[in-house]
C-alpha cells in the first residue's frame, strides 16, 4: 500500500509553503470587466492567496509586529471610513476627468465640422482652446490648413486683397514652429501655397527654411514640390537653383527608385497596366515643372508632364495640366486642356472659364471669319471635352460662349451701309445663337443669366432688334432676375438700336426697384446711363433724371457720367478691322458642323452619361490640320523603340478566356492607347512650342530695341501658313530624338510668361545662401555648389573637401559641335557652311536671328517651323 503523500510535497517538494500561491488561478477575463465598475467604488476582495492570517505568518514575532503597525495606522488616523472617503474621490476624479474628456471632444467635433464647412470665424474662435488641451494631432492641423487654403484661394482670387484670415495662418505657422501644433507635411504643403498664392514670399522662405532643417516628420516630397512653386513665383532663385534643390528632394525622399522613373527616359514595365510602383514623388515633379514653365524652358516642362502621363494616365493631378493653360500658348494651352479631359481628370470649372476667355481674346486677332468660326468650334469642342470627362457646364461658360457669336463680324449699324452677304451672315449667326440657347435648355441645363445676358449685348452688337424682344419676352416668362449686369446690359443694347422708349423703361424699372440706392451699384448704373444716352443721343433724358435723382448721385459719379455724356461718340472704331469674310454657303457648311457638336453637348447633358469616344471623338488640336509629325504607323514605330526595352521580354497579353479585363480610363480607353496618343500630343506641342518660343524671343528683342512694351508688338501670323509636309520615318525619329535632347531651352532672360509677359526686364536672381554640399561655412558660388533656400550650416571644416565631378550633356551622333564664342557674330548664321547669297525663307532667318541670341546652335533641327 502507497504511502500518502500531500499535495503541496508533489507540487513542490523543496519548498511545499509556495503551495498556496502556486494552485491560485486567475479570474477569467469576463468576471473582471463584468466587476469593473464595483472596482472603481470600492477595494479588491481578499483571496485565499493574498489573505493576511496568523497561519501564514511564520513566528509569533511577525504577528506581534503586524498587530503594533496596525495600531500605528489607527494612531495616524487611517481608518476604514476614511479609506472610503479615499475611493470616493478617486472616483470623483475619473469622472471630472471623462466630462473634461467629453467637452474636449465636442469642441473638437465643432472644429470638424467648421474645417469641413470653410467656417473661418468659427475656427478662429475654437482655436485658443483646443491647442491650449495640447489634445490636436497631425491630422487637425491638416484639417485647419486644408480649410484656409481653400478659403484664401476663393476669397483672394475673388477680390485680389489679403483677407483677414492671413494674421491667423502667421500664427499656424508659428505654433508649429514653438511645437504647440503637431507636424503634418501635408499641413505645411498647404501652408506654403497660402504664401505662394498671397504673395507673401518672404514670410514663406522663412517658414520652409525652418522646415527644410527638421525631420521627416515635417518635411516629405510634397513638401519640397510645394517650396519650389513658391520660390518659382517669387522670382528671385534661378531655374538652376531650383532643379539642385529638385534633386536634393529626390535624394532625400528616394522612394522606389524614383530619381529613375522620374527621368524623361524611364520605362513603363506594362504600358497596358497602372503603375503599381508606391512613393513616387509626383508632387515634387509638379514643383518642378511649373518652376521650368515660369521660366520657359519649354523642353523640359513638357517632358516633366510626359513623364506624368507616362505613370499615371488617369491619375494625373489637375495642377500638371491648370498651369499650361494659364502660362502658355493659348493653343498649347487649348491641347493640354483637352488631354486631360480624354484622360478622365476633371478641372475645376473656373480653368474652362480660364480657356474660354483666351480663346474669345484670341479670336479677335485672327484676320478672318474661317478662322475665327474655327475657334468658335474649337470652344465647343472644350466645352464638350469637359462634359464627356465628368465635369458639370455652368453659366460662365455657356455664356462666353453665346457671346462670342456677336465677334466674329463687326455690323454698321449707325449710318453705314452693309454688303449683302454681311446681312445673311449676320442672321445666320442670331439665328443659330438663340437656337443654340433652345437646344441646351431643352436638354435640361439650368436656366441661368449669362445665356440671356448673352443674347442681349448679341442683340445690340449685331443690330437686330427682334433678337432682344425675343430675349427679354423669354426673360418674363421664365419668371428670371437677371442682375444688376443684366439691366445695364439692357440700356446698352438698347442705346445701340436707338430704342429710347426701350432705355427709358429699362432706366424706370432700376430706378422703381430701389437699385440706385446703394453707392456702388449707383455709380454703375448712371455711368451706363450716360453711355446709353449718348450713344442714342438721348442726353435730355440723362439731365431729367440728375434733377430728379440728386441723391442717389455722387460728386465723383456726376464727373465721370458727364465725361461719359458728352464724349464725342467713335462708332465702330474697329470698322477697318472687319475679317476677311467667307460665302455664306461655306459659313453654313462649318454652321452645321457646329450644330453637330452642339447636339453631342447636349446629349450629355439630357443622360448625364458621357458618350462613346470612339463613336463620338473630340479633336485635339485649335487647328488639327496644322499639327500632325507624320503617319501614325511611323508614330508608333518611333514609339515603341523609345518606350521599350529591347532586352526584357514584351508583357504577354490577356487571353480571351482570361478573368482579367483591360484596364480602361474613365473614359473608355485602354491604358496602353492612353499613354501613345498622349505621347504624340506631347511631342506635336514641343514641336509648336519651339516656333512659339522662337517667334516669342524675336518679338521680345523688337521690343527692347524699340523701348516699347511686349504687348504692343503685332503678333505672330504663323497659323496662316499652309500645313508642312509630314516627315518620314527617319526624318520622325530624327526630329523627336532632337526635341527630346536635353539641351538648354530656356531663355536668357528669366521670369518672363509667353502668355502674360508683365515687363520687358525681368528681376534679376538674388542668391541668398551659398554653402558647401557637408555643411560647411557660407563660401563663393563659384567653386562650390549652392544649396538654395536652407539655412547655412555653420561650424564644419571644410579644408580637406575633395573636389567633386559635374555632370553634363553628352553630344548625340546628329549634334553639331559647338562653335566658340569668340567666333561667333551677333547676327551671322552658326552655320558657315551656308553661303550667304543662299535665298532663305524669312522663319529660317528668323530661327538664325534666335539662336544667335541665345548663344545655341540648332544646326541638326531640319524643320524648326513647320506644323504649328
Amino acid at each position: 500500500m502507497l504511502r500518502r503523500v500531500p499535495l503541496a510535497s508533489l507540487v513542490c517538494p523543496s519548498a511545499p509553503f509556495l503551495a498556496p500561491r502556486l494552485l491560485y488561478t486567475q479570474t477569467p477575463l469576463a468576471t473582471l470587466s463584468a466587476q469593473h465598475d464595483v472596482a472603481l467604488a470600492r477595494p479588491q476582495r481578499c483571496t485565499y492567496a493574498t489573505k493576511i492570517t496568523k497561519y501564514r505568518l511564520r513566528n509569533s514575532h511577525d504577528v506581534s509586529q503586524s498587530r503594533k503597525e496596525g495600531g500605528k495606522e489607527r494612531q495616524r488616523g487611517h481608518s476604514p471610513h476614511k479609506k472610503e472617503y479615499g475611493f470616493k474621490q478617486q472616483r470623483d476624479s475619473y469622472i471630472r476627468k471623462f466630462a473634461v474628456r467629453d467637452e474636449l471632444s465636442s469642441l473638437f467635433t465643432q472644429l470638424w465640422n467648421a474645417c469641413r464647412d470653410r467656417k473661418i470665424d468659427v475656427i478662429m474662435d475654437l482655436y485658443p482652446t483646443v491647442v491650449a488641451s495640447n489634445g490636436l494631432t497631425g491630422i487637425q492641423t491638416l484639417d485647419i490648413a486644408k480649410a484656409f487654403h481653400e478659403y484664401i484661394r476663393i476669397n483672394y482670387s475673388t477680390n485680389r486683397k489679403p483677407p483677414q484670415a492671413l494674421p491667423f495662418v502667421e500664427k499656424l505657422a508659428d505654433d508649429i514652429r514653438a511645437g504647440k501644433l503637431a507636424p503634418h507635411t501635408s499641413a505645411h504643403m498647404h501652408i506654403l501655397s497660402i504664401y505662394k498664392e498671397c504673395k507673401m514670399f518672404h514670410q514663406g522662405r522663412a517658414f520652409w527654411q525652418w522646415l527644410v532643417d527638421q525631420d521627416d516628420n515635417f518635411v516629405d516630397q510634397s513638401v519640397y514640390g510645394a517650396a519650389i512653386e513658391l520660390l518659382a513665383y517669387e522670382g528671385e532663385t534661378s531655374l538652376q537653383q531650383l532643379e539642385e534643390l529638385y534633386k536634393d528632394g529626390l535624394k532625400r525622399f528616394p522612394g522606389t527608385f524614383a530619381e529613375y522613373h522620374l527621368s524623361p527616359e524611364a520605362i513603363v514595365p506594362d504600358r497596358t497596366q497602372p503603375t503599381s510602383i508606391t512613393g513616387l514623388p509626383i508632387h515634387l515633379l509638379q514643383g518642378i515643372l511649373t518652376a521650368r514653365i515660369l521660366s520657359r524652358d519649354w523642353r523640359r516642362a513638357y517632358l516633366a508632364l510626359d513623364t506624368a502621363l507616362r505613370l499615371y494616365p488617369t491619375q494625373t493631378p489637375a495642377r500638371f495640366f491648370d498651369i499650361f493653360v494659364h502660362e502658355r500658348h493659348v493653343s498649347e494651352g487649348y491641347t493640354v486642356f483637352l488631354m486631360a479631359c480624354r484622360s478622365g481628370v476633371v478641372l475645376r470649372p473656373y480653368r474652362l472659364t480660364t480657356l474660354m476667355t483666351k480663346l474669345q481674346a484670341y479670336l479677335t486677332t485672327c484676320p478672318s471669319l474661317q478662322q475665327r468660326i474655327q475657334i468658335l468650334r474649337g470652344m465647343a469642342n472644350a466645352i464638350y471635352a469637359y462634359v464627356e470627362s465628368g465635369g458639370t457646364l455652368e453659366g460662365p461658360h455657356i455664356g462666353s460662349f453665346v457671346h462670342t457669336f456677336g465677334k466674329l463680324i463687326s455690323w454698321n449699324d449707325h449710318g453705314g451701309k452693309n454688303s449683302e452677304d454681311e446681312v445673311k451672315l449676320r442672321n445666320m449667326i442670331t439665328t443659330q445663337a438663340h437656337e443654340i440657347m433652345s437646344i441646351l435648355i431643352q436638354a435640361g441645363m439650368p436656366l441661368v443669366p449669362q445665356l440671356f445676358i448673352a443674347l442681349i449685348a448679341l442683340a445690340g452688337r449685331l443690330g437686330v432688334p427682334e433678337l432682344l424682344k425675343v430675349t427679354l419676352q423669354d426673360i418674363e416668362n421664365a419668371q428670371m432676375d437677371i442682375g444688376p449686369i443684366g439691366r445695364r446690359g439692357i440700356l446698352i443694347s438698347a442705346a445701340s438700336l436707338d430704342d429710347k422708349e426701350l432705355l427709358e423703361n429699362c432706366w424706370m424699372g432700376i430706378v422703381t426697384q430701389g437699385e440706385l440706392e446703394g453707392a456702388k451699384s449707383s455709380h454703375a448704373y448712371w455711368v451706363t446711363l450716360a453711355k446709353a444716352c449718348n450713344t442714342a443721343r438721348h442726353q435730355e433724358f440723362f439731365n431729367q433724371q440728375v434733377e430728379r435723382l440728386q441723391h442717389t448721385i455722387s460728386v465723383d459719379t456726376m464727373r465721370e457720367s458727364s465725361l461719359q455724356l458728352h464724349n464725342p461718340l467713335v462708332r465702330d472704331a474697329k470698322r477697318a478691322e472687319q475679317a476677311i469674310l467667307m460665302d455664306p454657303a461655306e459659313f453654313h457648311q462649318e454652321i452645321q458642323l457646329l450644330q453637330e457638336q452642339v447636339k453631342n453637348i447636349a446629349a450629355v447633358i439630357m443622360s448625364g452619361i458621357p458618350l462613346d469616344l470612339l463613336a463620338n471623338p473630340f479633336y485635339m488640336s485649335l487647328f488639327p490640320e496644322k499639327r500632325t509629325l507624320g503617319a501614325v504607323e511611323d508614330l508608333r514605330a518611333v514609339y515603341d523603340e523609345l518606350t521599350t526595352d529591347p532586352h526584357q521580354p514584351a508583357p504577354s497579353p490577356l487571353s480571351e478566356d482570361s478573368a482579367m479585363q483591360v484596364p480602361l480610363s474613365p473614359t473608355s480607353i485602354p491604358l496602353d492607347e492612353l499613354r501613345f496618343r498622349n505621347w504624340v500630343n506631347i511631342m506635336e506641342l514641343m514641336n509648336e512650342a519651339k516656333t512659339t518660343e522662337l517667334e516669342f524671343q524675336r518679338q521680345l528683342d523688337i521690343a527692347i530695341a524699340n523701348k516699347q512694351p511686349l504687348e504692343h508688338i503685332s503678333k505672330s501670323k504663323l497659323e496662316n501658313e499652309a500645313p508642312a509636309r509630314a516627315y518620314t520615318r527617319d526624318e520622325l525619329r530624327r526630329r523627336i530624338k532632337s526635341l527630346r535632347a536635353d539641351s538648354e531651352s530656356a531663355s536668357h532672360r528669366k521670369g518672363i510668361s509667353i502668355n502674360q509677359p508683365p515687363n520687358v526686364t525681368p528681376p534679376k536672381s538674388v542668391l541668398r545662401y551659398h554653402v558647401t554640399d557637408n555643411g560647411g561655412p557660407p563660401v563663393s558660388s563659384t567653386s562650390l555648389l549652392h544649396r538654395p533656400l536652407g539655412n547655412p550650416k555653420r561650424g564644419t571644416d571644410t579644408s580637406g573637401m575633395s573636389p567633386t565631378l559635374r555632370n553634363h550633356v553628352s553630344l548625340e551622333s546628329y549634334h553639331s559641335s559647338p562653335v566658340p564664342a569668340a567666333q561667333r557674330n551677333t547676327y551671322q548664321s552658326l552655320d558657315s557652311s551656308t553661303p550667304s547669297s543662299a535665298t532663305r525663307s524669312p522663319i529660317q532667318e528668323l530661327e538664325e536671328v534666335a539662336n544667335n541670341n541665345s548663344n545655341n546652335n540648332n544646326k541638326g533641327v531640319t524643320h524648326p517651323y513647320e506644323n504649328l
